[in-house]
Protein backbone atom coordinates (compact mmCIF):
# COMPACT_ATOMS: atom_id res chain seq x y z
CA UNK A 1 0.00 0.00 0.00
CA UNK A 2 1.43 3.38 -0.97
CA UNK A 3 0.30 6.46 1.05
CA UNK A 4 0.55 10.00 -0.25
CA UNK A 5 2.28 13.01 1.30
CA UNK A 6 0.96 13.85 4.71
CA UNK A 7 0.12 10.28 5.51
CA UNK A 8 1.83 7.11 6.67
CA UNK A 9 0.91 3.38 6.46
CA UNK A 10 -0.55 1.65 9.46
CA UNK A 11 2.08 -1.09 9.47
CA UNK A 12 5.56 -1.71 8.25
CA UNK A 13 4.47 -4.81 6.26
CA UNK A 14 1.12 -5.73 4.96
CA UNK A 15 -0.28 -2.22 5.44
CA UNK A 16 -3.97 -2.02 4.86
CA UNK A 17 -4.66 1.71 5.34
CA UNK A 18 -3.11 5.22 5.40
CA UNK A 19 -3.06 7.33 8.58
CA UNK A 20 -2.77 11.19 8.69
CA UNK A 21 0.40 12.62 10.25
CA UNK A 22 -0.31 14.26 13.60
CA UNK A 23 0.11 18.00 14.13
CA UNK A 24 3.77 18.72 14.63
CA UNK A 25 4.76 16.10 12.10
CA UNK A 26 4.92 15.88 8.35
CA UNK A 27 5.35 13.29 5.59
CA UNK A 28 6.52 13.33 2.00
CA UNK A 29 4.57 10.08 1.29
CA UNK A 30 5.61 6.45 0.88
CA UNK A 31 6.60 6.21 4.54
CA UNK A 32 5.50 4.30 7.56
CA UNK A 33 6.69 7.09 9.99
CA UNK A 34 5.90 10.84 10.03
CA UNK A 35 8.88 13.15 10.60
CA UNK A 36 8.92 15.53 13.63
CA UNK A 37 8.93 19.28 13.04
CA UNK A 38 12.07 20.95 14.41
CA UNK A 39 12.04 23.63 17.13
CA UNK A 40 11.10 26.91 15.53
CA UNK A 41 8.66 25.16 13.21
CA UNK A 42 5.08 23.92 13.32
CA UNK A 43 2.59 21.93 11.31
CA UNK A 44 -1.08 20.96 11.33
CA UNK A 45 -2.58 17.48 10.64
CA UNK A 46 -1.62 15.76 7.38
CA UNK A 47 1.17 18.28 6.77
CA UNK A 48 3.44 17.68 3.83
CA UNK A 49 6.08 20.01 5.38
CA UNK A 50 6.76 22.09 8.51
CA UNK A 51 6.42 25.88 8.47
CA UNK A 52 8.81 28.31 10.16
CA UNK A 53 7.31 30.36 12.95
CA UNK A 54 6.54 33.88 11.69
CA UNK A 55 8.19 37.04 13.10
CA UNK A 56 6.88 37.83 16.56
CA UNK A 57 6.35 34.12 17.36
CA UNK A 58 8.52 31.17 18.38
CA UNK A 59 8.49 27.43 19.05
CA UNK A 60 10.93 26.20 21.68
CA UNK A 61 10.13 22.48 21.32
CA UNK A 62 9.99 19.95 18.51
CA UNK A 63 6.72 18.53 17.19
CA UNK A 64 4.84 21.78 17.78
CA UNK A 65 1.40 22.26 16.33
CA UNK A 66 1.50 26.06 16.64
CA UNK A 67 3.93 28.86 17.48
CA UNK A 68 3.63 31.01 20.59
CA UNK A 69 3.58 34.80 20.53
CA UNK A 70 6.53 36.61 22.12
CA UNK A 71 5.65 37.82 25.60
CA UNK A 72 5.53 41.50 26.53
CA UNK A 73 9.08 42.73 27.00
CA UNK A 74 10.33 40.45 24.20
CA UNK A 75 10.45 40.40 20.43
CA UNK A 76 11.72 38.52 17.43
CA UNK A 77 12.21 39.93 13.96
CA UNK A 78 13.27 36.68 12.23
CA UNK A 79 11.29 33.57 11.22
CA UNK A 80 11.84 30.08 12.58
CA UNK A 81 13.15 31.19 15.92
CA UNK A 82 13.17 28.96 18.97
CA UNK A 83 13.13 31.86 21.51
CA UNK A 84 12.29 35.54 21.65
CA UNK A 85 14.87 38.20 22.49
CA UNK A 86 14.37 40.36 25.55
CA UNK A 87 14.19 44.13 25.04
CA UNK A 88 17.53 45.73 25.82
CA UNK A 89 18.34 48.36 28.41
CA UNK A 90 16.54 51.61 27.68
CA UNK A 91 13.78 49.80 25.74
CA UNK A 92 10.37 48.30 26.43
CA UNK A 93 7.52 46.42 24.78
CA UNK A 94 4.08 46.39 26.37
CA UNK A 95 2.37 44.15 23.76
CA UNK A 96 2.81 40.48 22.83
CA UNK A 97 3.86 39.07 19.49
CA UNK A 98 5.97 42.07 18.53
CA UNK A 99 8.81 42.30 16.06
CA UNK A 100 10.72 45.11 17.77
CA UNK A 101 11.14 47.00 21.05
CA UNK A 102 10.50 50.69 21.60
CA UNK A 103 13.10 53.13 23.01
CA UNK A 104 12.12 54.79 26.25
CA UNK A 105 10.94 58.34 25.68
CA UNK A 106 12.99 61.31 27.00
CA UNK A 107 12.41 61.68 30.73
CA UNK A 108 11.92 57.92 31.21
CA UNK A 109 14.25 54.92 31.50
CA UNK A 110 14.44 51.13 31.88
CA UNK A 111 17.34 49.76 33.85
CA UNK A 112 16.78 46.05 33.16
CA UNK A 113 16.20 43.88 30.09
CA UNK A 114 12.76 42.63 29.17
CA UNK A 115 11.00 45.77 30.39
CA UNK A 116 7.26 46.00 29.82
CA UNK A 117 7.14 49.73 30.65
CA UNK A 118 9.66 52.55 31.20
CA UNK A 119 9.87 54.32 34.53
CA UNK A 120 9.71 58.11 34.93
CA UNK A 121 12.87 59.91 36.02
CA UNK A 122 12.98 61.21 39.56
CA UNK A 123 12.46 64.91 40.28
CA UNK A 124 15.36 67.10 39.06
CA UNK A 125 16.59 64.42 36.65
CA UNK A 126 16.06 63.81 32.96
CA UNK A 127 17.17 61.40 30.23
CA UNK A 128 17.58 61.15 26.51
CA UNK A 129 15.60 58.75 24.36
CA UNK A 130 16.50 55.12 24.99
CA UNK A 131 18.14 55.71 28.37
CA UNK A 132 18.80 52.96 30.89
CA UNK A 133 19.17 55.49 33.71
CA UNK A 134 18.47 59.18 34.35
CA UNK A 135 21.90 60.79 34.21
CA UNK A 136 20.87 64.24 32.97
CA UNK A 137 19.43 67.26 34.76
CA UNK A 138 15.95 68.51 34.09
CA UNK A 139 15.32 72.13 33.09
CA UNK A 140 16.23 74.53 35.88
CA UNK A 141 18.92 72.22 37.26
CA UNK A 142 22.52 71.30 36.48
CA UNK A 143 24.75 68.31 37.17
CA UNK A 144 27.65 67.98 39.57
CA UNK A 145 29.98 65.06 38.93
CA UNK A 146 31.46 63.43 42.03
CA UNK A 147 33.03 60.00 42.54
CA UNK A 148 31.69 58.66 39.25
CA UNK A 149 28.08 59.72 39.88
CA UNK A 150 25.93 62.71 39.01
CA UNK A 151 23.94 64.89 41.37
CA UNK A 152 21.35 67.32 40.04
CA UNK A 153 21.34 70.70 41.80
CA UNK A 154 19.08 73.71 41.46
CA UNK A 155 20.34 76.39 39.08
CA UNK A 156 22.40 79.11 40.83
CA UNK A 157 21.13 82.68 40.98
CA UNK A 158 21.74 84.95 37.98
CA UNK A 159 22.15 82.03 35.58
CA UNK A 160 20.09 79.94 33.18
CA UNK A 161 20.02 76.12 33.25
CA UNK A 162 18.57 74.28 30.28
CA UNK A 163 19.12 70.88 31.90
CA UNK A 164 20.72 67.90 30.16
CA UNK A 165 24.48 67.90 30.81
CA UNK A 166 24.77 71.68 30.29
CA UNK A 167 26.41 73.90 32.86
CA UNK A 168 24.67 77.04 34.17
CA UNK A 169 25.06 79.92 31.71
CA UNK A 170 25.28 83.39 33.32
CA UNK A 171 22.65 86.00 32.56
CA UNK A 172 23.53 89.34 31.01
CA UNK A 173 25.65 91.32 33.45
CA UNK A 174 27.21 88.23 35.03
CA UNK A 175 30.29 86.11 34.44
CA UNK A 176 31.66 82.64 35.22
CA UNK A 177 35.12 81.10 34.94
CA UNK A 178 34.92 78.34 32.30
CA UNK A 179 38.46 77.04 32.75
CA UNK A 180 37.06 74.07 34.72
CA UNK A 181 33.65 72.46 35.16
CA UNK A 182 34.25 72.66 38.93
CA UNK A 183 33.61 76.41 38.77
CA UNK A 184 30.25 76.37 36.96
CA UNK A 185 28.16 77.41 40.00
CA UNK A 186 30.28 80.45 40.92
CA UNK A 187 28.46 83.28 39.15
CA UNK A 188 29.94 86.78 39.55
CA UNK A 189 28.41 90.22 39.07
CA UNK A 190 30.22 92.30 36.46
CA UNK A 191 31.20 95.88 37.42
CA UNK A 192 31.00 96.98 33.77
CA UNK A 193 28.31 96.61 31.10
CA UNK A 194 30.55 94.25 29.16
CA UNK A 195 29.14 90.85 30.21
CA UNK A 196 26.67 89.87 27.50
CA UNK A 197 25.53 86.54 29.00
CA UNK A 198 25.04 83.37 27.00
CA UNK A 199 22.33 80.93 25.94
CA UNK A 200 22.41 77.89 28.21
CA UNK A 201 21.52 75.50 25.39
CA UNK A 202 24.67 76.44 23.47
CA UNK A 203 26.90 73.40 22.92
CA UNK A 204 29.74 75.26 24.62
CA UNK A 205 27.99 74.71 27.95
CA UNK A 206 27.82 70.90 27.58
CA UNK A 207 29.95 68.95 30.03
CA UNK A 208 31.82 67.35 27.14
CA UNK A 209 33.13 70.74 25.97
CA UNK A 210 34.92 71.18 29.29
CA UNK A 211 36.68 67.83 28.95
CA UNK A 212 37.59 68.18 25.28
CA UNK A 213 41.21 67.60 24.34
CA UNK A 214 40.93 70.73 22.19
CA UNK A 215 41.49 74.15 23.68
CA UNK A 216 38.54 76.47 24.30
CA UNK A 217 39.71 78.61 21.39
CA UNK A 218 39.76 75.61 19.01
CA UNK A 219 36.21 74.60 19.94
CA UNK A 220 34.87 78.13 19.48
CA UNK A 221 34.06 78.26 23.19
CA UNK A 222 36.75 80.69 24.32
CA UNK A 223 35.63 82.47 27.47
CA UNK A 224 35.92 86.07 26.25
CA UNK A 225 34.18 85.44 22.93
CA UNK A 226 31.35 83.56 24.63
CA UNK A 227 30.70 85.91 27.56
CA UNK A 228 32.12 89.36 26.79
CA UNK A 229 30.97 92.14 24.51
CA UNK A 230 33.22 93.44 21.73
CA UNK A 231 36.63 94.51 22.94
CA UNK A 232 36.16 93.22 26.51
CA UNK A 233 38.39 90.45 27.86
CA UNK A 234 39.56 88.88 31.11
CA UNK A 235 37.82 87.90 34.34
CA UNK A 236 34.44 89.63 34.72
CA UNK A 237 35.04 90.98 31.18
CA UNK A 238 36.66 93.78 33.16
CA UNK A 239 39.55 94.64 30.87
CA UNK A 240 39.82 95.95 27.31
CA UNK A 241 41.74 94.19 24.57
CA UNK A 242 44.57 95.88 22.69
CA UNK A 243 43.05 98.47 20.38
CA UNK A 244 40.16 99.20 22.74
CA UNK A 245 39.70 101.54 25.69
CA UNK A 246 37.14 101.70 28.49
CA UNK A 247 34.63 104.54 28.24
CA UNK A 248 32.91 105.54 31.46
CA UNK A 249 29.93 107.10 29.69
CA UNK A 250 28.99 103.75 28.13
CA UNK A 251 30.64 101.42 30.67
CA UNK A 252 32.02 99.41 27.78
CA UNK A 253 35.12 99.05 25.62
CA UNK A 254 35.29 101.23 22.51
CA UNK A 255 37.61 100.98 19.54
CA UNK A 256 40.61 103.25 19.88
CA UNK A 257 39.99 104.95 16.53
CA UNK A 258 37.13 107.10 17.78
CA UNK A 259 38.61 107.29 21.27
CA UNK A 260 41.83 108.79 19.95
CA UNK A 261 39.93 111.44 18.00
CA UNK A 262 37.94 112.27 21.11
CA UNK A 263 41.15 112.40 23.17
CA UNK A 264 42.80 114.85 20.77
CA UNK A 265 39.67 117.00 20.83
CA UNK A 266 39.57 116.95 24.64
CA UNK A 267 43.28 117.78 24.81
CA UNK A 268 42.81 120.72 22.44
CA UNK A 269 39.91 121.99 24.54
CA UNK A 270 42.00 121.62 27.70
CA UNK A 271 44.91 123.57 26.20
CA UNK A 272 42.55 126.28 25.00
CA UNK A 273 41.04 126.43 28.48
CA UNK A 274 44.46 126.81 30.09
CA UNK A 275 45.38 129.59 27.69
CA UNK A 276 42.07 131.28 28.42
CA UNK A 277 42.75 131.05 32.15
CA UNK A 278 46.15 132.63 31.63
CA UNK A 279 44.60 135.49 29.69
CA UNK A 280 41.86 135.92 32.27
CA UNK A 281 44.40 135.87 35.06
CA UNK A 282 46.34 138.62 33.31
CA UNK A 283 43.15 140.63 32.99
CA UNK A 284 42.42 139.97 36.64
CA UNK A 285 45.36 142.11 37.63
CA UNK A 286 43.76 145.24 36.14
CA UNK A 287 40.48 147.00 36.54
CA UNK A 288 38.45 146.50 33.39
CA UNK A 289 35.06 144.97 32.50
CA UNK A 290 36.55 141.48 32.30
CA UNK A 291 38.11 141.88 35.72
CA UNK A 292 34.88 143.11 37.21
CA UNK A 293 33.00 140.12 35.78
CA UNK A 294 35.59 137.63 37.04
CA UNK A 295 35.45 139.13 40.50
CA UNK A 296 31.69 138.77 40.51
CA UNK A 297 31.90 135.01 39.85
CA UNK A 298 31.29 132.99 43.01
CA UNK A 299 34.47 130.90 43.01
CA UNK A 300 33.37 129.23 46.23
CA UNK A 301 30.37 127.70 44.46
CA UNK A 302 32.64 126.48 41.68
CA UNK A 303 34.86 124.79 44.25
CA UNK A 304 31.84 123.16 45.88
CA UNK A 305 30.61 121.93 42.50
CA UNK A 306 34.01 120.46 41.66
CA UNK A 307 34.35 118.67 44.99
CA UNK A 308 30.75 117.45 44.90
CA UNK A 309 31.31 116.10 41.40
CA UNK A 310 34.37 114.18 42.58
CA UNK A 311 32.52 112.78 45.59
CA UNK A 312 29.53 111.64 43.56
CA UNK A 313 31.75 110.06 40.91
CA UNK A 314 33.56 108.08 43.62
CA UNK A 315 30.48 106.92 45.54
CA UNK A 316 29.46 104.18 43.11
CA UNK A 317 32.97 102.77 43.24
CA UNK A 318 33.95 103.25 46.87
CA UNK A 319 30.63 102.25 48.42
CA UNK A 320 29.50 99.86 45.67
CA UNK A 321 26.22 101.77 45.37
CA UNK A 322 24.16 101.67 42.18
CA UNK A 323 22.24 104.85 41.41
CA UNK A 324 18.96 104.88 39.45
CA UNK A 325 19.41 104.51 35.70
CA UNK A 326 18.71 108.15 34.83
CA UNK A 327 21.18 109.48 37.39
CA UNK A 328 23.78 106.87 36.39
CA UNK A 329 23.46 107.94 32.76
CA UNK A 330 24.00 111.56 33.77
CA UNK A 331 27.15 110.62 35.73
CA UNK A 332 28.39 108.63 32.76
CA UNK A 333 28.09 111.72 30.54
CA UNK A 334 29.80 113.84 33.20
CA UNK A 335 32.75 111.45 33.23
CA UNK A 336 34.12 113.41 30.26
CA UNK A 337 35.40 115.91 32.86
CA UNK A 338 37.82 113.30 34.19
CA UNK A 339 41.27 112.60 32.77
CA UNK A 340 40.01 109.26 31.43
CA UNK A 341 38.83 111.05 28.30
CA UNK A 342 42.47 111.22 27.19
CA UNK A 343 42.31 107.43 26.53
CA UNK A 344 45.96 106.96 27.42
CA UNK A 345 45.68 103.17 26.95
CA UNK A 346 45.13 103.70 23.21
CA UNK A 347 48.62 105.13 22.82
CA UNK A 348 50.29 102.02 24.26
CA UNK A 349 50.96 98.57 22.80
CA UNK A 350 51.71 96.53 25.91
CA UNK A 351 49.57 93.88 27.54
CA UNK A 352 46.46 94.94 29.43
CA UNK A 353 48.18 94.96 32.82
CA UNK A 354 51.20 96.91 31.61
CA UNK A 355 48.96 99.47 29.89
CA UNK A 356 47.12 100.06 33.15
CA UNK A 357 50.37 100.40 35.12
CA UNK A 358 51.70 103.03 32.68
CA UNK A 359 48.40 104.92 32.75
CA UNK A 360 48.41 105.19 36.55
CA UNK A 361 52.05 106.26 36.54
CA UNK A 362 51.21 108.99 34.02
CA UNK A 363 48.28 110.15 36.14
CA UNK A 364 50.55 110.39 39.17
CA UNK A 365 53.65 111.87 37.56
CA UNK A 366 52.13 114.38 35.14
CA UNK A 367 50.82 116.80 37.84
CA UNK A 368 54.26 116.65 39.47
CA UNK A 369 55.90 117.56 36.16
CA UNK A 370 53.41 120.39 35.58
CA UNK A 371 54.13 121.70 39.09
CA UNK A 372 57.84 121.62 38.36
CA UNK A 373 57.22 123.47 35.11
CA UNK A 374 55.20 126.13 36.96
CA UNK A 375 58.10 126.87 39.29
CA UNK A 376 60.74 126.64 36.56
CA UNK A 377 58.87 129.29 34.59
CA UNK A 378 58.50 131.25 37.83
CA UNK A 379 62.24 131.12 38.44
CA UNK A 380 62.95 132.32 34.91
CA UNK A 381 60.50 135.20 35.26
CA UNK A 382 61.61 136.43 38.70
CA UNK A 383 65.25 136.31 37.64
CA UNK A 384 64.60 139.26 35.35
CA UNK A 385 62.79 141.50 37.85
CA UNK A 386 63.02 142.58 41.45
CA UNK A 387 61.02 144.29 44.15
CA UNK A 388 57.22 144.22 44.08
CA UNK A 389 57.11 142.76 40.55
CA UNK A 390 59.12 139.81 41.79
CA UNK A 391 56.61 139.22 44.59
CA UNK A 392 53.68 139.58 42.21
CA UNK A 393 55.09 136.95 39.81
CA UNK A 394 55.84 134.58 42.67
CA UNK A 395 52.28 134.96 43.98
CA UNK A 396 50.92 134.21 40.49
CA UNK A 397 52.77 130.93 40.25
CA UNK A 398 51.94 129.87 43.78
CA UNK A 399 48.28 130.53 42.92
CA UNK A 400 48.63 128.36 39.80
CA UNK A 401 50.24 125.61 41.84
CA UNK A 402 47.51 125.69 44.49
CA UNK A 403 44.83 125.62 41.80
CA UNK A 404 46.52 122.64 40.14
CA UNK A 405 46.73 120.70 43.41
CA UNK A 406 43.08 121.46 44.17
CA UNK A 407 41.98 120.17 40.76
CA UNK A 408 44.11 117.03 40.53
CA UNK A 409 44.13 115.76 44.12
CA UNK A 410 40.64 114.11 44.12
CA UNK A 411 40.81 112.34 40.72
CA UNK A 412 44.44 111.27 41.08
CA UNK A 413 43.92 110.01 44.62
CA UNK A 414 40.86 108.06 43.47
CA UNK A 415 42.86 106.54 40.60
CA UNK A 416 45.55 105.50 43.07
CA UNK A 417 43.06 104.00 45.51
CA UNK A 418 41.38 102.08 42.69
CA UNK A 419 44.79 100.59 41.95
CA UNK A 420 44.78 98.98 45.40
CA UNK A 421 41.26 97.52 45.19
CA UNK A 422 41.42 93.84 44.24
CA UNK A 423 38.49 91.44 43.81
CA UNK A 424 38.97 88.00 45.42
CA UNK A 425 37.58 85.02 43.50
CA UNK A 426 36.29 82.38 45.88
CA UNK A 427 36.28 79.55 43.34
CA UNK A 428 40.06 79.38 42.87
CA UNK A 429 41.48 81.82 45.43
CA UNK A 430 42.84 84.23 42.82
CA UNK A 431 42.33 87.99 42.84
CA UNK A 432 42.27 90.63 40.14
CA UNK A 433 42.24 94.39 40.10
CA UNK A 434 38.65 95.59 40.20
CA UNK A 435 39.16 98.56 37.88
CA UNK A 436 40.97 96.40 35.30
CA UNK A 437 40.77 92.64 35.72
CA UNK A 438 43.58 92.18 33.25
CA UNK A 439 45.83 92.80 36.27
CA UNK A 440 46.53 89.77 38.46
CA UNK A 441 46.90 91.05 42.02
CA UNK A 442 49.13 88.10 42.92
CA UNK A 443 51.69 88.72 40.19
CA UNK A 444 55.13 90.05 41.00
CA UNK A 445 54.64 92.96 38.59
CA UNK A 446 51.54 94.08 40.49
CA UNK A 447 53.27 93.85 43.87
CA UNK A 448 55.98 96.24 42.64
CA UNK A 449 53.34 98.49 41.08
CA UNK A 450 51.32 98.54 44.32
CA UNK A 451 54.37 99.67 46.28
CA UNK A 452 54.95 102.55 43.85
CA UNK A 453 51.28 103.57 43.99
CA UNK A 454 51.35 103.65 47.78
CA UNK A 455 54.37 105.94 47.67
CA UNK A 456 52.64 108.25 45.17
CA UNK A 457 49.49 108.20 47.28
CA UNK A 458 51.40 109.27 50.40
CA UNK A 459 53.01 112.09 48.41
CA UNK A 460 49.63 113.34 47.19
CA UNK A 461 48.18 113.15 50.68
CA UNK A 462 50.84 115.66 51.72
CA UNK A 463 48.98 118.28 49.65
CA UNK A 464 46.26 118.95 52.28
CA UNK A 465 49.03 118.98 54.91
CA UNK A 466 50.85 121.58 52.81
CA UNK A 467 47.66 123.66 52.63
CA UNK A 468 47.27 123.46 56.38
CA UNK A 469 50.86 124.53 56.98
CA UNK A 470 50.44 127.54 54.70
CA UNK A 471 47.26 128.61 56.46
CA UNK A 472 48.70 127.95 59.91
CA UNK A 473 51.75 130.09 59.23
CA UNK A 474 49.45 132.99 58.35
CA UNK A 475 46.87 132.29 61.04
CA UNK A 476 47.31 135.70 62.71
CA UNK A 477 46.70 137.55 59.44
CA UNK A 478 43.72 135.34 58.62
CA UNK A 479 42.06 135.68 62.02
CA UNK A 480 41.97 139.35 63.01
CA UNK A 481 41.28 139.22 66.73
CA UNK A 482 41.31 142.94 67.54
CA UNK A 483 38.12 143.67 65.60
CA UNK A 484 34.63 142.44 66.46
CA UNK A 485 33.05 143.60 63.23
CA UNK A 486 32.92 140.69 60.77
CA UNK A 487 32.86 142.85 57.66
CA UNK A 488 35.81 144.88 58.85
CA UNK A 489 37.72 141.67 59.53
CA UNK A 490 37.06 140.40 56.02
CA UNK A 491 37.98 143.72 54.40
CA UNK A 492 41.21 143.92 56.37
CA UNK A 493 42.05 140.30 55.53
CA UNK A 494 41.35 140.73 51.82
CA UNK A 495 43.43 143.93 51.68
CA UNK A 496 46.48 142.18 53.14
CA UNK A 497 48.89 141.74 50.21
CA UNK A 498 51.02 139.27 52.20
CA UNK A 499 48.20 136.75 51.80
CA UNK A 500 47.92 137.07 48.01
CA UNK A 501 49.77 133.84 47.24
CA UNK A 502 47.41 131.70 49.37
CA UNK A 503 44.21 133.64 48.77
CA UNK A 504 42.91 130.75 46.67
CA UNK A 505 42.65 128.66 49.83
CA UNK A 506 40.60 131.02 51.98
CA UNK A 507 39.00 133.81 49.95
CA UNK A 508 35.60 132.11 49.84
CA UNK A 509 35.38 131.50 53.59
CA UNK A 510 34.21 133.71 56.41
CA UNK A 511 36.33 134.31 59.46
CA UNK A 512 33.83 133.19 62.09
CA UNK A 513 34.51 129.43 61.71
CA UNK A 514 36.81 127.25 63.73
CA UNK A 515 39.60 125.41 61.90
CA UNK A 516 38.04 121.99 62.50
CA UNK A 517 34.83 123.11 60.76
Amino acid sequence: LECGAGFKTNNNTGATSCISCSAGFYSNGLTTVCTSCLAGQWSSYSAVRCENCTVGTYADNIETSSCSSCSAGEYTDVTGTVACTQCGLGQYQSSTGQTHCVDCAPGTYSESTGAVLCSNCALKYDSNEGASSCTLASSGYYLVYTAGSEASLVCPNNAMCSGSDHAPAPNKGYWVDRSSYDYVADIYDCPRLTCKGSASNDSCWAHSSYNSSLSLEDTGCENDALLCSEGAVGPLCGSCALGYVYRGETKSCSACGSAKRFAFTALAVAIATVLLLVVLFGCYQHNNPITLYLKSVDSGSLKVLWVTYQIIMSVTWNLDVEFPAVFSDMLAVMSVFSLDVLSLECFQSQSSGDRYFVTVYLWSITPVLISALIFIVCALRVSRVDGMERTRILNQHIWMFLLLTYLVLPPVAMKQLQSLDCIPFKHDGSSYLRVDTGVNCESQDYLVFRLMVILFFLIYQCIPVFWMILLYRHRDALHIAHSQNQDLKLNERDANTSLSHIRFLFKDYKGDKWWFE
